[in-house]
């Protein structure tokens, strides 16, 4: 990613949290975290919620459309971690799905798949190897009781990694591309 897109994302964020200092749940840097606090899940609590009415094309080895209506039944989740900004630390709260339960959900179970590519409505993407997909993924809809608008949109989830900077969020997801680099074309 282009060290311009990465500055766009970051005031993107900072301007996120600049909204969301005032809200009751204030944010703040706090100086006494470190880049390995980052990703730390403080509490974890399964709630019941409504995901917003998105879409997400998939590509490569599955085609098709998911909508909200398609994970019917899945966990959704309130998170209270610690994410970085640019070198800045923040405590956050948030509302998601993981994407390993998304990735059962819907049946993305080819043992031979290598990659999945996330991307965004600004054509920004992030590619990982399948198996790296962990617990630290989400994808959210809400940060600070306050849902998150993507270009004047709260249809959108971002997928974020807890472990990584937020300016490599992927911001109105709209695309996963799941492929079998092995397959013979």
């Amino acid at each position: 990613m282009s060290k311009q897109i990465k500055l766009i994302f970051s005031i993107l964020l900072i301007i996120l949290l600049v909204g969301c200092n005032k809200c009751e749940d204030k944010l703040t840097n706090n100086p006494n975290y470190a880049s390995t606090d980052v990703g730390t899940i403080k509490k974890s609590t399964e709630i019941e919620a409504e995901l917003p009415n998105f879409e997400i094309t998939l590509l490569g080895n599955y085609l098709g459309n998911i909508k909200k209506d398609n994970l019917t039944g899945i966990k959704t989740y309130k998170v209270e971690t610690i994410i970085s900004a640019n070198n800045k630390y923040y405590d956050v709260t948030f509302e998601g799905i993981k994407v390993k339960d998304f990735i059962e959900k819907v049946k993305f179970n080819d043992p031979n798949l290598d990659t999945i590519k996330f991307q965004g409505d600004q054509s920004v993407s992030k590619t990982y190897d399948f198996y790296k997909i962990d617990e630290s993924f989400y994808f959210i809809y809400k940060m600070n009781d306050k849902p998150i608008t993507v270009d004047g949109d709260t249809n959108k989830l971002t997928m974020i990694n807890l472990r990584e900077d937020s300016v490599n969020w992927i911001y109105g997801l709209s695309q996963i591309t799941v492929k079998d680099l092995q397959a013979k074309k």
